[in-house]
């Protein structure tokens, strides 16, 4: 799972915490404050508690930051490798189309997990002229696949009859000449 943001702004500076009220003051569970206080984060020791200064929780909490990655021109951000890639064999896919903007999906070169981006349609042009774009064939409802699939495309399916409109049809002309 990936770790959640914590803002600093939920710490006062000029407050002295314990690790039970700090982890309800962040909403955090208890193991990962005491995380943060193996990982640098400075307490005042007693032999019963410790006590987390405001200040230094603030500032811990401002170093560790949110780290956004911008992807370059090409590139799109893998979630499992955590960092942005290019794609493989420089190929993209249209999937849905708006107004404003374009999705497009790929391949991560690395470990093959599908990408996505988002994209104006200002970018389309630069974008496609970096690697080789297509459409997609069909909507995600439509898209088939599984060892079945073989099989039902070799199947003949026969053509409607009207046999039972012709029985019904010949059990009428019965049914009058009984009369």
């Amino acid at each position: 799972m990936s770790a959640r943001i914590v803002s600093w702004r939920a710490s006062k500076s000029h407050r002295n915490y314990t690790i039970e009220v700090a982890t309800s003051a962040l909403e955090q569970d208890r193991g990962t404050v005491r995380l943060w206080i193996g990982n640098d984060l400075s307490t005042l020791t007693d032999s019963k508690s410790s006590l987390i200064l405001g200040e230094d929780q603030v500032d811990f909490l401002k170093k560790r930051g949110h780290h956004r990655t911008t992807c370059g021109s090409g590139e799109f951000f893998c979630f499992r490798c955590r960092v942005p890639r290019r794609t493989a064999l420089e190929m993209a896919e249209i999937v849905n189309r708006s107004v404003v903007s374009v999705n497009r999906r790929a391949l991560c070169a690395i470990c093959e997990t599908p990408m996505n981006r988002r994209i104006p349609h200002a970018q389309t042009v630069r974008l496609a002229a970096s690697m080789e774009v297509s459409s997609a064939q069909d909507p995600k409802h439509m898209r088939a696949s599984g060892p079945w699939l073989a099989e039902w495309s070799r199947v003949d399916i026969p053509e409607p009859t009207n046999d039972i409109a012709d029985t019904a049809a010949s059990g009428d002309e019965e049914m009058r000449d009984d009369r």
